[in-house]
């Protein structure tokens, strides 16, 4: 049977693990270093949107959406897809509508 009994925080981890018996971490767990790259590619995402927003006037922007727009004209699929995802947002799963309306229905029927 396992104990559930927190451990004191100055309790020392046994065999050096930060996890106790049932796989979660042992009071006092002061955590890991995170993800290293984050900064780095935190620096790379600021640059690159310091450097569009500085160079790209927004003439220039309306003459790349008509450029996107003509091409989906065109029959580009993938120019379709960017202009709408950037207009109406990323496609939303049918099933995950379904299943929405669905516990609605069920949560109006529960409330009458």
């Amino acid at each position: 049977m396992i104990n559930d009994e927190p451990l004191p925080l100055d309790a020392p981890f046994e065999n050096g693990s930060d996890r106790d018996e049932r796989g979660r971490f042992r009071p006092g767990w002061k955590g890991g270093p995170g993800n290293p790259g984050s900064g780095q590619a935190r620096q790379v995402r600021w640059r690159w949107d310091n450097a569009l927003f500085k160079t790209c006037s927004e003439d220039r922007l309306l003459v790349a959406i008509d450029a996107a727009l003509k091409a989906a004209e065109a029959g580009n699929i993938q120019a379709l897809k960017f202009l709408a995802e950037y207009i109406k947002g990323p496609p939303i799963n049918a099933e995950l509508i379904e299943r929405l309306e669905a516990l609605e229905a069920a949560a109006a029927e529960a409330e009458k």
